[in-house]
């Protein structure tokens, strides 16, 4: 009895081979070391089988490593927030004359206009879209330069707010903010000379023209030598 003693610790006392090491499910015995052949860059797939530096073993297959932010479509590292032919996911490819914006197919517009619910539009003109989408003028304003300004009737403009007749505001004078001097009026969108009554702005000098032989019933009409100008009209004196 002793000696069958002897013989089963004899046994018991022999080494077990590394490679006969029993693994759990799911691993395998690589060099003496259980591993998960699924996951492990260095026996990706099989024992010692290394994947490539940038690479990552995924279900026991090496795969390219992509930044943050991007995904791997077909062996190629992809922004799917904004490419065109992987928009939101691998494959996913843009119609002609859209792009991709945050993963969705969206339409793109010529320079100066923006999308908005699907439309190309000028958000420096539109009345429906001022300045941003969706910013609706109030009736009796329109869009200009992405600000919602007062509408003027024709012959009028918007001077800070006013609708102004620019050919005969003397606070605004041919344009907006052009001030005519004190003394003076607006005419034809010109500032000139404001006369007395009874008298006429000829080239910038007030005139009685019902008596200048210079400017005899109006401005420019000269009296022939002997003449006078008597209420206004030309008389042999």
């Amino acid at each position: 009895m002793k000696n069958i003693y002897i013989i089963i610790w004899s046994l018991l006392m022999i080494p077990v081979a590394k490679s006969q090491i029993p693994c759990p499910a799911g691993y395998t015995n690589c060099n003496g070391v259980c591993i998960d052949l699924k996951s492990d860059t260095n026996h990706c797939g099989g024992c010692n089988i290394t994947c490539p530096a940038g690479y990552s073993c995924v279900n026991g297959a090496c795969v390219l490593r992509c930044p943050p932010g991007q995904v791997n479509c077909n062996g190629q590292c992809i922004a799917i927030n904004s490419d065109a032919n992987h928009c939101g996911n691998c494959n996913t490819v843009c119609p002609t004359g859209y792009t991709c914006v945050n993963g969705v197919c969206v339409l793109r517009c010529p320079p100066g206009q923006v999308n908005c619910n699907g439309q190309c539009i000028t958000l420096k003109s539109d009345a429906n879209h001022c300045g941003n989408c969706n910013t609706v003028c109030p009736t009796g304003y329109t869009c200009v330069n992405g600000v919602c300004v007062l509408r003027c009737p024709t012959g009028q403009v918007n001077c800070n707010g006013q609708c102004i007749t620019l050919k005969s505001d003397a606070n605004h004078c041919g344009n907006c903010n052009i001030v005519c001097p004190a003394g003076y009026i607006c005419v034809n969108g010109a500032c000139v000379l404001r006369c007395p009554p009874g008298q006429v702005n000829c080239n910038g000098q007030c005139v009685i023209i019902k008596n200048d032989p210079g400017n005899c019933g109006a401005c420019g009409i000269v009296c022939p030598s002997g003449y006078a100008c008597v209420n206004g009209i030309c008389k042999k004196s």
